[in-house]
C-alpha cells in the first residue's frame, strides 16, 4: 500500500530490475537505521514486488513526494561495496544496458530473489570424546570406519573432503549412529597455506617475476604460450604469492569443461578454499562461492565469464585463461 510520505523522509535513488533506463525513487521505510549505497531493497514495481539495490540517497525525489512509494531494507550493511558499484555502472554505460539490470548480475540466484546471503560455513566431522578413548584397534572388524576413524585423529575434515578420500555415506553415518565421530560446523576462513611448487624454468621463472614484482597494483601482463608450455604453473606460483599475501585471485577460463582440471590441480597445490564459480554447479554451491568470495573466505574462484561481477572482499589478482 501507498504511504504518504513526510516531507522530511529520506529518499532513497534505487537499481530496479527492468528495461528502466533510469533509478527510481522510493521512501526509506526504516526509522531504526540509515540507508546505505548498495543495499538491497523489496520495491514496489507497477503490480510487483522486486529487488533493487540502493544506488543514492538523494535530496529531492525527481517526481513529487506525495508520489513515492516505500522502499523497505533486506540487508544490514551493503552487499556492493563502492568499488563495485562503479564497476557496474561502467559496464553499463559502455555496453548502453540498462543499469538495474547490470546490477542484478553483481547478486547470486537466492540475493536476487531477496534471501539472506548464503553462509560460507560447512559442515565438517570430528572424533567425538568417545572416540578418542579408543585404542586404535578397536574397529579391527570394520576397516573402513577403522580408517576413518584414524584419518581424523589428524583433526576435523569436511564431507566433501572425505568423499573424494573414498569413504561413503554408509561408514560416515555408521561411526555417527555410533557416536564416534560429530559434525560441527567450521568456517572456511582459516589460515591458508602454499603446497611445494614445481621448478621453474627460466621462461617461467621470468613471468613469475615480472608478475610478482607488480601485485598490489593495476598492471597488465600477457602471457603467450602454447597448450603445454608451462601457463599455469606460472598462474599457479604467482597465485601462490598472493595467497601468502592474504588476498584473494580470480581465475577465468573459457569453458566450463575445463573447470574440473583446474579445480584439481589448484587444490593439489593449494591449502586454501578453491571454489567455482559457473552455470553446471548447482544453485546453492554457486550461492555459497558467490558469499565465499564476498566475505573473503575463498582463496581462488575459478569460474566463466560472468564470475567477473562477483564481489571479493580481498582481490589481488585476475587471471584470464
Amino acid at each position: 500500500m501507498r504511504k504518504p510520505s513526510s516531507e522530511h523522509a529520506i529518499i532513497v535513488r534505487c537499481w530496479v530490475p527492468s528495461p528502466l533506463r533510469q533509478c527510481l525513487d522510493y521512501v526509506w521505510s526504516d526509522e531504526q537505521r540509515a540507508p546505505q549505497p548498495g543495499i538491497r531493497v523489496r520495491i514496489p514495481l507497477g503490480q510487483r514486488k522486486v529487488v533493487g539495490i540502493i544506488h543514492s540517497i538523494v535530496s529531492e525525489p525527481a517526481v513529487a513526494r506525495e508520489k513515492l512509494r516505500q522502499a523497505t531494507a533486506l540487508d544490514e550493511q551493503p552487499l556492493l561495496s563502492d568499488c563495485h558499484r562503479t564497476l557496474l555502472e561502467w559496464v553499463a554505460d559502455y555496453y548502453q544496458h540498462p543499469a538495474g539490470e547490470v546490477a542484478q548480475l553483481a547478486l547470486c540466484a537466492r540475493e536476487r530473489r531477496g534471501d539472506a546471503p548464503a553462509k560460507t560455513t560447512e559442515t565438517a566431522l570430528r572424533l567425538s570424546e568417545r572416540a578418542r578413548g579408543l585404542p586404535e584397534n578397536a574397529l579391527s572388524r570394520a576397516p573402513k570406519q577403522a580408517a576413518l576413524l584414524a584419518r581424523l585423529r589428524a583433526g576435523a575434515e569436511t564431507l566433501p573432503a572425505l568423499k573424494k578420500a573414498g569413504f561413503s555415506s554408509a561408514v560416515i553415518q555408521a561411526l555417527v549412529a555410533r557416536e564416534l565421530i560429530e559434525p560441527i560446523e567450521r568456517d572456511t576462513l582459516l589460515p591458508w597455506r602454499t603446497r611445494e611448487a614445481l621448478e621453474a624454468n627460466s621462461e617461467q621463472e621470468a613471468a613469475i617475476s615480472a608478475c610478482c614484482e607488480s601485485l598490489g597494483r593495476f598492471v597488465c601482463h600477457l602471457l603467450q604460450g602454447v597448450t603445454g608450455s608451462g601457463k599455469t604453473e606460472v598462474y599457479l606460483q604467482t597465485i601462490a604469492r598472493v595467497i601468502e599475501a592474504g588476498r584473494q585471485a580470480l581465475v577465468l577460463v573459457p569453458e566450463i569443461g575445463l573447470t574440473p582440471q583446474m579445480v584439481e590441480r589448484f587444490e593439489a597445490r593449494f591449502d586454501a578454499p578453491v571454489v567455482t564459480l559457473h552455470s553446471d554447479v548447482s544453485g546453492a554451491e554457486r550461492d555459497r562461492s558467490w558469499a565465499a568470495a564476498r566475505d573473503g573466505s575463498a582463496a581462488v574462484v575459478i569460474g566463466t565469464r560472468s564470475a567477473i561481477f562477483a564481489d571479493f572482499a580481498r582481490l589481488g589478482l585476475i587471471i584470464v585463461d
